[in-house]
């Protein structure tokens, strides 16, 4: 881990910070049928869980609370328009409270894609991967506190109760490290299993 994951990591969070800025451009010059100009946000959600690592202390144990804003991308890119599954961009701020080893906390944000697709009405997949600056106040042998990178993949699915709200049950696995500039940089891989709810417009 040096200069070549953090040249890589902020790559990727400028690729998709110009994306997300992009989407609202894109969303305004976009008019539904009624001649009025649609909205660009696509879901708003909360989801929790718990997340789990293993340290040279013992386990790294997280609670997350994240935020869940997600942009239809099919906007900007006419190839997506009428395709059965959703591509969204989304930005996901969030507190993460840690219980273990010590009570402290994380907080940041991730800045990422998903891919839903709906296999019936009331069932969809999805699959999604994030990344984003992070701060830690958990100083451990492994990994140092204070800034750092979030690196999250994900899948679940989302069951819904009407046609706009929806639960989410889904798995993430996040890794957790500041890609050399400070040590020790060991990273955290936490496995995650989160819950939510979601109301899609």
């Amino acid at each position: 881990m040096g200069i070549g994951v953090i040249r890589s990591s902020l790559a990727i969070l400028v690729v998709l910070t110009f994306s997300l800025m992009a989407v609202p451009l894109c969303a305004m010059e976009s008019v539904s049928g009624t001649g009025e100009p649609e909205a660009f946000l696509k879901e708003a959600g909360l989801i929790t869980g718990y997340g789990r690592a293993s340290l040279t202390e013992g386990k790294y144990e997280t609670i997350p609370i994240i935020l869940h804003f997600g942009m239809d991308l099919s906007k900007c890119f006419s190839g997506l328009k009428g395709h059965r599954g959703l591509l969204t961009a989304y930005i996901e701020p969030q507190v993460n409270p840690v219980i273990s080893p010590v009570n402290k906390i994380e907080f940041g944000v991730g800045i990422g894609l998903k891919y839903q697709y709906p296999v019936t009405n009331f069932f969809s997949l999805y699959v999604n991967a994030s990344t984003g600056p992070h701060y830690i106040s958990v100083n451990t042998a492994d990994q140092a506190d204070g800034f750092c990178f979030s690196n999250t993949i994900g899948a679940g699915a989302y069951f819904f109760v009407n046609k706009n709200t929806a639960v989410n049950a889904g798995y993430r696995f996040r890794h957790l490290s500041n890609a050399g500039t400070r040590y020790p940089n060991g990273g955290i891989d936490s496995q995650f299993g989160v819950i939510g709810i979601s109301y899609f417009y």
